[in-house]
């Protein structure tokens, strides 16, 4: 499948998610209408800093993936009995798809360097091509995508349902892996630089993922 047809076939089962969990959302109280009417304000907010501030190395899919995920994101905010329900409804089709998005920015590194080797590519070439191919679009996917896993990982039937999606182990990994490890395989060696972008992304994903997690493990009000 096209990077193109990827983005639009994402695109398509996001927004069946962002609607079914929006109107679960409306059906909560007061206190958490306030609560959602500020999630609302603030994605706003961040959804235009993403219009005014997108990356010159970001493709349309990229941006349009980062949209829909910042989006999507947001409506999990919600009750854990609105979030089972979702997970009831739409969470294995859209398990699989948050997973190939999830190796998306991977497969785009492993490809260049990959084609590095065959081309004998000097390390500056690679470092700049590693570093176009993880944007910001591409970090705040991946983030965005984390959280709404450690959300559905609280549903007890997910769990082992995620435990045997093909791929979800093996990607998580590769985030989690900050010293490098299991990454990337190549004859040449990575600067430092780029090592330290990884890592750092690496970082922010798991911290936010843990955050995200302690919040929706707490009793509701």
């Amino acid at each position: 499948m096209s990077e193109s047809n990827a983005s639009h076939a994402s695109q398509s089962h996001l927004m069946n998610t962002h609607a079914h969990s929006n109107t679960h959302g409306h059906a909560h109280g007061h206190g958490h209408a306030h609560g959602t009417a500020t999630n609302a304000n603030t994605t706003i907010a961040s959804m235009q800093r993403m219009r005014s501030t997108r990356s010159n190395y970001a493709s349309d899919a990229d941006y349009e993936i980062a949209i829909l995920t910042a989006c999507l994101e947001m409506v999990h905010r919600a009750s854990n009995e609105s979030i089972a329900e979702t997970w009831q409804t739409i969470g294995i089709e859209a398990l699989r798809i948050l997973v190939k998005l999830l190796e998306r920015p991977f497969d785009k590194i492993q490809a260049i360097l990959q084609h590095a080797e065959r081309s004998n590519h000097s390390a500056n070439v690679i470092d700049r091509n590693i570093a176009q191919a993880i944007n910001r679009e591409n970090k705040l996917s991946v983030q965005k995508i984390t959280k709404i896993l450690a959300v559905y990982s609280l549903i007890p039937e997910a769990k082992a349902v995620m435990a045997r999606c093909p791929g979800l182990l093996s990607v998580l990994v590769k985030i989690t892996d900050t010293q490098n490890i299991n990454r990337m395989k190549t004859m040449r060696p990575v600067s430092n630089r780029i090592k330290k972008s990884m890592m750092n992304m690496n970082a922010n994903v798991t911290a936010n993922a843990n955050a995200n997690a302690n919040a929706n493990s707490r009793p509701n009000d």
